[in-house]
């Protein structure tokens, strides 16, 4: 068949149209998103769409955004597998992973293809080893284990307590837990004992309670999952336990309040993010977020939400180049803009952000101040 002319001039249009449209980013998106920590890892995948789906709309005619999200599963294996790809695929950036010990896994496959993390959750401090090429987009665990001690010795001058950490995530809690036992120790409050277990089937959390209860502490330091975390809180005030209990925002989901019910109540842990926050941006998001994906957004759709944009800027200013040059865009062009307030980075790649204090009340996170 015959093409006539006018059809032929519109087909060279259109081919010459496609190659004329700027290259897309790549960026590659990984998180756990099945199993415990499921409710997390799809909120920062959703946070992190909706942020790309905004700025395509925004920027005709410019770079688009091309998302290329995968579920690790929180295996060390697994998300190395996902690195692989990624590098094959020629991602620009990586947002991931979802916590602290898929992340190590793929570090080194990031790294050797030159290719830039942004992590909206992991927070191991063990990831900023100096080697540059990763950005942690929340509050590292030396920060918080030092704000969470400080407020424990604020609330029990001299108090005498335990922690207990899940090491099945171990390069974020063993961090954690020897942040926090290092400084309560400095303030004041004696750490009467460690307590470890494994993610096995749930009974490592119920065994490690009926411990916890023996002891009668002042205070328990929760580092752990959400659904650990809940089964922790239960058991311990069906063992008669009445210590306070503090824990980190790891668990800090809608799944931590579900499922502790009344024995949550009371707990208190730090974040980053106010998911009930009424200014304007905030309430924007969740209005947008709502309608996007039925549903209200936790604190790991705002984290992922903030990291797309951040990593598309430093893109932008960078002249999508090579990830040192994308990193030099990190460091210098902050603060960036986030959701709740301004968001810059230190030379190590930790976040700069303020970190606040909650309380469940009545069933929901309600913030009291900011950290100390």
């Amino acid at each position: 068949m015959k093409l006539g002319k006018s059809a032929l001039v519109a087909a060279a249009a259109v081919i010459l149209f496609a190659a004329c449209e700027p290259k897309p980013y790549r960026i590659g998106l990984a998180a756990q998103m099945s199993g415990q920590m499921a409710d997390m890892g799809v909120a920062v995948r959703n946070g992190a769409l909706l942020a790309a789906e905004e700025l395509n709309a925004a920027r005709k005619g410019r770079r688009q955004v091309e998302l290329l999200s995968r579920d690790d599963h929180g295996d060390p294996a697994a998300a190395a597998a996902i690195a692989e790809e990624f590098s094959r695929r020629g991602v620009d950036l990586v947002l991931g992973h979802l916590t602290s010990t898929p992340t190590a896994a793929a570090l080194p496959v990031y790294r050797k293809a030159g290719i830039l993390v942004l992590s909206p959750f992991a927070s191991s401090s063990s990831l900023l080893d100096g080697k540059g090429g990763v950005f942690l987009a929340t509050t590292d665990t030396d920060a918080e284990a030092t704000s969470a001690a400080r407020l424990v010795a604020r609330s029990f001058p001299g108090g005498r307590g335990l922690i207990v950490y899940d090491f099945s995530n171990r390069l974020y809690s063993e961090a954690w837990t020897r942040r926090f036992v290092s400084v309560a120790a400095e303030l004041g409050c004696v750490v009467a004992a460690r307590l470890p277990f494994q993610e096995t089937g749930l009974t490592g959390a119920l065994a490690a309670a009926d411990s916890a209860a023996s002891y009668r502490p002042d205070f328990v330091m929760l580092v752990a999952n959400v659904l650990d975390s809940a089964l922790f809180c239960q058991r311990l005030r069906l063992a008669g336990g009445r210590s306070a209990v503090f824990f980190t925002n790891w668990a800090m989901t809608p799944d931590f309040l579900s499922n502790g019910g009344e024995a949550v109540e009371g707990a208190v842990v730090l974040n980053d993010i106010d998911e009930n926050a009424v200014d304007q941006a905030s309430e924007r998001f969740r209005r947008a977020y709502f309608l996007r994906f039925g549903r209200a957004p936790v604190t790991g759709a705002f984290l992922g939400y903030d990291a797309l944009r951040i990593a598309v800027e430093a893109l932008d200013a960078s002249g999508g180049g090579e990830a040192s040059s994308v990193e030099e865009a990190i460091l210098r062009g902050g603060p960036f803009q986030g959701l709740q307030g301004p968001i810059s980075f230190d030379g190590s790649g930790a976040v700069v952000r303020a970190l606040s204090v909650f309380r469940i009340r009545d069933g929901a996170f309600a913030r009291e101040g900011p950290a100390p």
